[in-house]
């Protein structure tokens, strides 16, 4: 069918012309069916009426048979769903690094041994000893590391240890170094030794706060009380 041309300024459904620009299949069909149904209702003349007038009559039951064919197939065509896009992966959290553990902290003292140190001073052979110790203290490790010499070929240092006290009074042990008798040879009258043992808590806390309470005493065969005193103060 041939629609004839919209008259200027009308719009296409005044002329009639019901198309639609988003028809489906179904819907030209039914738009012909009513035109057709309207050309058998229209008054017609000539000797061609009755024949023309069948022709519709089949043109529209054939459109009416198409028409119904389509519905029972589901009509217009449904627009396949959009696939769901694909779900990306969250990133995996970075891995919490494991805090570095605070280094506990160093205290470190001096001690200058002398034999005039002890209480009484020393006036016999080994009066010529000398030397010094270094104590490092970290938590309740204590490190000696402890020099003596000066003293004549026979001297035999045989223990040593911190004691309390301040300087010209004598005082008990508090942290041994753990020498014993015959642990040490002096040779040419010097010895150099190093030892590290754990003290008591309450003690270091003694020494921390108050270092010139407290004395480093090393002794000998020749001189059991002790042979080389000092008192410890702090280095660092």
């Amino acid at each position: 069918m041939v629609w004839p041309a919209p008259s200027p300024g009308t719009p296409l459904e005044a002329e009639g012309d019901l198309r639609s620009r988003g028809m489906t299949v179904l819907d030209r069909i039914r738009l012909m069916t009513c035109s057709v149904s309207r050309l058998i209702r229209a008054p017609r003349s000539g000797v061609y009426k009755d024949k023309e007038k069948e022709v519709l009559m089949r043109l529209l039951a054939g459109l009416a048979g198409v028409a119904l064919v389509l519905a029972a197939c589901g009509g217009a065509a449904t627009a396949p769903s959009p696939s769901p896009a694909p779900r990306t992966a969250s990133p995996s959290p970075a891995p919490t690094a494991a805090p570095t553990p605070t280094p506990t902290p160093s205290s470190v003292f001096k001690a200058d041994l002398k034999s005039s140190n002890q209480n009484p001073p020393i006036a016999n052979a080994e009066a010529s000893c000398n030397g010094d110790a270094t104590i490092t203290i970290t938590g309740v490790s204590v490190k000696f590391d402890v020099n003596i010499k000066g003293c004549p070929a026979t001297t035999a240092i045989n223990i040593s240890h911190i004691h309390e006290g301040a300087a010209g009074t004598n005082g008990p042990v508090r942290v041994d170094t753990g020498i014993k008798a015959g642990d040490l040879t002096l040779t040419g009258g010097a010895v150099t030794y190093s030892r590290t043992v754990n003290g008591d808590a309450a003690i270091i806390a003694q020494i921390l706060a108050n270092p010139a309470g407290w004395y480093f005493n090393a002794h000998s065969t020749l001189n059991p009380g002790g042979v080389v005193r000092g008192q410890l103060v702090k280095s660092s």
